[in-house]
C-alpha cells in the first residue's frame, strides 16, 4: 500500500517534478515511470504486483486519430473519435482497470497507418501518439499488437499481397515479407511520440508487444510459426530491451489428441491451425505465454471444456515453459439467431471469472489476469451486420455482466496489494527519459509546444448542440447554425427561420437526377461537418462523383442548414438510412432517372466482408435554385421521358418571392 504522503503528493502533482527538460518545463516521474517486468514468474512494477484486469478495445488508433466513423462499435453521437479514446480511458481508470489491448495498425484501408511498405500516414501515427499519452494520463498499461492473421489493412493479407502471393506459409518464410514486417516494428519501435516526447521503446505505459495475433498456416510445415516467433521476438528485442514481448496467439497444443484442444467433438481442427502453444512460447525472448478463448467460434462453450482450457495452458506455462500466462482475449456473445442471451453471457462470464479466480488463487501461480473483448461506452453501436446495439461481443456498463467484470477488478486490486517480500527498488527498470508535462497553452502540444491542437477533433471544445466548432490558429471558436440564435455555447432555434429553410424544397420520388451534378463543398460551420485529418473521405470521392459531403450522421434539416450555408448549393441527395447528404448545383429536374438500393460493404475484426442495406438516395431541390440555366446545359438521352410539370413548383415559388435566383455567381447570390 503507498502511504498517505506520497498519495497526497499524486493527488495535488507536487512529487511529480523532479527536474527541467531543455525547454524550461518539467518533467514528470512517479510510480507509473516504471516498466512491467517479470520477477519470480509474477508480472511486477517497481515494488508492486501487476496483476491484470482490462479490457480488449478494437479502432482505438483510427478513432483517436480523428476518424468520422468506425466499422465496428460507432463512435456516438455528438462524440469525436479522440474523445471516445479520452473517455474511455478516464472511465476505465475509474472502473480499476490497469490495461487495455488494441492493435497498433488501423483496420480499414481509408485510415491505414503503413499506406504501402515503408510509406506511412502520419495521422494516423498522431492517432497512436494520442492513444498512448492518453494511457498514461490515466495509469492504463497497454499491450499491442503490431499485426493481425485477419485484417485485411495492416494484416498478413496485406503482407502478401504487397508480396504478391497469395500463400500464407510466405509470412512466415519468404525474406522479403519478413523484411517488411521487421521494418515495419523498428519504425513503431523507434517512433518518438509528438505529444509527451518519448520513443516508443522507452516508454513503460507499453506493457508488452504482440508479434502477431492469432496466426494461422494450415499445412505448414511443424515449427513453421515458432520459427517466425523466436526470430521476431529476437528482433524486437535487439531494439526493445525495455518491453515484455509474447506472442498474441490462442494457444492451440500441435497435438490433435490433446483434450486441451478445442475441436474434440467435430474433429481435431485447432492442431492443424499451425499454432503449437509450448514451441510458440518456448524461445527465451518470449516472455509470457498468451491464451484466447473463443468458445463461441470454437463450438465449446461446455464450462468443463473452458476450465480445463485454462488449467492445462497453466499447468504448461508454469512447469514446461516457466513463464507467466495471461488470458488476453475472450469473450461469450449474444445472438438472438443462435439463441445465446445475455443471461448466458452472464452465467457463462460467471463461472469463467471463477475459474480464473480459482486459477491465480493457487500457490505462484502463473495466471496473471485476463481482458475481456469488449467494452462498449454508452451511445456506442455495433455495426448492422451484428444487429447493431452491443452486437455480439459489446458489453455496456450497464449489462449485468459488467458487474461480474467490476468484482473481478476488486480481486486483483487485492492481489495486488499484497507486498513483495525484499524488495529493492533500486533495482527495478524504471523509464530513462520522463515524459514532459503539459505546455502552458492548451491550444499548443509537443516538446516545444508548437504542435497546434485542433480542439474540436479532439472534442475539448464547449461549443452547443447546434453549434459548430471552427478550429483557429489559437484555439477554436463556437459558432450557431443557421437558423438557431445565441453565443455558440447555447444555441436556440428560430422556429421561423427553420420553417421557412423547409419550406424551400421540393423533392423528387426515389429517384435522383439523370443529369450529374456539380460537387459543392460541404461547409465547414454547417451540422454533420468533421476535420478529419486522414483525409479519409478521398477514398471514397469516386464513389460519390466527386462530392465529400456530410462527414457525420445528419438529419434532413441538417443537409438543408448546410445547403443554406453554402452559397452556391442549389440541391441536394440524401440517404436516410446512411445519414449522409451530399451538396450539389446545376441538376435538372425534367429528367429523372430511378434511384436505386444501395448496398454496403461491412467488414468484421476477422476480416470477413458483409454487404448491408444501405437504403436509397433521394434528391432536394431549392425554390430558388436557377432551373432554366441547369435544364439548358442538359442533353438528355434520346429515350429519357420529359417528366411534365417537373419545373411548376420552382416557376410558382419565384413567381410569388421575386427573389434573385441562387446563382455561380456571388454578386448575384441572395440567401434567405
Amino acid at each position: 500500500m503507498r502511504s498517505l504522503a506520497l498519495a497526497f503528493c499524486l493527488l495535488v502533482g507536487l512529487c511529480a517534478a523532479t527536474g527541467l527538460g531543455g525547454n524550461g518545463r518539467g518533467v514528470l516521474q512517479d510510480q507509473s515511470e516504471y516498466f512491467v517486468e517479470i520477477r519470480d514468474g509474477q508480472f511486477v512494477v517497481g515494488c508492486e504486483n501487476f496483476k491484470t484486469a482490462g479490457w480488449n478495445q478494437w479502432e482505438v488508433v483510427e478513432a483517436a486519430a480523428g476518424a468520422p466513423s468506425l466499422s465496428g462499435a460507432s463512435i456516438p453521437e455528438g462524440m469525436t473519435g479522440p474523445e471516445l479514446v479520452r473517455k474511455l480511458m478516464e472511465r476505465g481508470q475509474e472502473i480499476g482497470f490497469n490495461s487495455m489491448r488494441t492493435w497498433v495498425t488501423p483496420v480499414n484501408p481509408q485510415y491505414a497507418l503503413q499506406t504501402a511498405p515503408g510509406e506511412y500516414s502520419e495521422a494516423a501515427f498522431r492517432g497512436l501518439d494520442y492513444v498512448i499519452d492518453q494511457a498514461r494520463k490515466n495509469n492504463i498499461r497497454l499491450i499491442l499488437a503490431f499485426t493481425s492473421n485477419w485484417t485485411p489493412t495492416g494484416g498478413i493479407p496485406e503482407y502478401l499481397a504487397w508480396a504478391g502471393s497469395s500463400n500464407q506459409e510466405d509470412f512466415y518464410t519468404d525474406p522479403e515479407i519478413k523484411q517488411m514486417y521487421k521494418d515495419f516494428v523498428k519504425r513503431i519501435l523507434t517512433r518518438e511520440n509528438t505529444i509527451n516526447g518519448r520513443v516508443y521503446s522507452e516508454d513503460p505505459t507499453i506493457m508488452a508487444w504482440n508479434l502477431l495475433n492469432e496466426p494461422r498456416c494450415v499445412g505448414c510445415p511443424a515449427g513453421t510459426v515458432a520459427a517466425w516467433y523466436e526470430e521476431m521476438a529476437e528482433y524486437v528485442k535487439s531494439i526493445d530491451p525495455n518491453h515484455l514481448v509474447t506472442t498474441g496467439e490462442e494457444g492451440f497444443y500441435a497435438d490433435g489428441a490433446n483434450p486441451g484442444n478445442p475441436g474434440s467433438e467435430f474433429g481435431p481442427w485447432a492442431a492443424k491451425e499451425g499454432q503449437d502453444f509450448l514451441a510458440d512460447h518456448s524461445s527465451p525472448a518470449i516472455d509470457f505465454s498468451t491464451i484466447h478463448s473463443w468458445p463461441d467460434n470454437w463450438q465449446a462453450v461446455d464450462q468443463e471444456f473452458q476450465g480445463r482450457f485454462l488449467q492445462t495452458r497453466a499447468d504448461d506455462s508454469m512447469n514446461v515453459l516457466q513463464k507467466p500466462l495471461l488470458l488476453e482475449e475472450w469473450g461469450k456473445w449474444v445472438n438472438i439467431s443462435a439463441k445465446a442471451t445475455q443471461e448466458q453471457r452472464y452465467q457463462f462470464m460467471s463461472q469463467m471469472f471463477e475459474e480464473i479466480e480459482r486459477v491465480m488463487s493457487e500457490p505462484n501461480s502463473p495466471l496473471q489476469g485476463s481482458l475481456f473483448w469488449q467494452w462498449y461506452l454508452d451511445g456506442q453501436t455495433a455495426a448492422p451486420t451484428e444487429g447493431g446495439g452491443g452486437g455480439l461481443f459489446g458489453i455496456y456498463e450497464s449489462d449485468p455482466s459488467f458487474d461480474l467484470i467490476k468484482e473481478n477488478v476488486a480481486f486483483i486490486q487485492n492481489l495486488n496489494a499484497q507486498p513483495i517480500q525484499g524488495c529493492d527498488i533500486t533495482q527495478a527498470k524504471k523509464a530513462s527519459v520522463p515524459p514532459v508535462v503539459a505546455c502552458p497553452d492548451p491550444a499548443f502540444e509537443g516538446v516545444n509546444c508548437d504542435i497546434p491542437v485542433n480542439e474540436c477533433l479532439r472534442g475539448l471544445d464547449n461549443c452547443g448542440e447546434n453549434a459548430s466548432c471552427l478550429d483557429t490558429e489559437d484555439g477554436f471558436t463556437c459558432e450557431c447554425y443557421y437558423g438557431y440564435s445565441g453565443d455558440g455555447i447555447t444555441c436556440e432555434p428560430d422556429e421561423a427561420t427553420l420553417e421557412e429553410i423547409q419550406s424551400l424544397y421540393v423533392k423528387t420520388p426515389q429517384a435522383t437526377s439523370c443529369q450529374e451534378a456539380i460537387p459543392v463543398d460541404y461547409p465547414e460551420a454547417g451540422p454533420g461537418y468533421l476535420y478529419d485529418p486522414m483525409n479519409s473521405y478521398e477514398y471514397f470521392v469516386d464513389l460519390y462523383g466527386g462530392h465529400l459531403g456530410s462527414r457525420q450522421n445528419v438529419t434532413l434539416l441538417d443537409c438543408m442548414i448546410a445547403c443554406q450555408i453554402e452559397e452556391t448549393c442549389e440541391n441536394f441527395v440524401f440517404n436516410e438510412v446512411q445519414k449522409k447528404c451530399l451538396l450539389g448545383r446545376g441538376q435538372c429536374p425534367n429528367y429523372l432517372c430511378p434511384s436505386e438500393k444501395e448496398f454496403c460493404l461491412s467488414k468484421n475484426d476477422r476480416g470477413g466482408s458483409f454487404k448491408i442495406d444501405c437504403g436509397y438516395w433521394v434528391t432536394y431541390y431549392r425554390l430558388d435554385a436557377d432551373i432554366a440555366r441547369s435544364c439548358a446545359a442538359f442533353e438528355p438521352a434520346e429515350d429519357q421521358p420529359l417528366i411534365k410539370g417537373a419545373t411548376a413548383p420552382f416557376d410558382e415559388w419565384q413567381a410569388a418571392n421575386g427573389k434573385p435566383l441562387r446563382t455561380t455567381d456571388p454578386a448575384l447570390r441572395e440567401t434567405l
